[in-house]
């Protein structure tokens, strides 16, 4: 997957901490296909929920297709109990990510140091 600068810039960051690097991407699915704009944002905030639950910095990206959660630490998350509590599909961390992370933590980093 290949990200534009534009959809980089829209990655809303949650710091506990200071971020250093993001290391894992899970992706989040709302399996209905008409979204509208307030459906996008509860599924945001129940992903943020169930984020900060986790105590972990993490940054969320919104796609047409669904949701991109970046984290610093590996996250153990049960789908069938995401499922029933939120409505919200949790596919799982994407293993091939490797230039996604690179992408989103050179444009952190250039953040940091404006």
């Amino acid at each position: 997957m290949i990200l534009e600068q534009w959809q980089i810039d829209l990655i809303s960051v949650r710091n506990v901490g200071e971020v250093k690097a993001f290391c894992h991407v899970y992706e989040f699915i709302k399996n209905n296909q008409r979204m509208s704009g307030q459906d996008f944002k509860d599924t945001y905030n129940a992903i943020t929920d169930i984020m900060e639950q986790h105590c972990v910095n993490y940054g969320v990206l919104i796609l047409v297709s669904g949701f991109l959660v970046f984290t610093e630490v590996p996250l153990d998350l049960n789908a069938l109990m995401i499922k029933l509590s939120t409505g919200i599909n949790f596919e799982g961390q994407i293993s091939d990510a490797k230039g996604l992370l690179d992408t989103v933590n050179t444009h952190l980093a250039r953040e940091k140091t404006k």
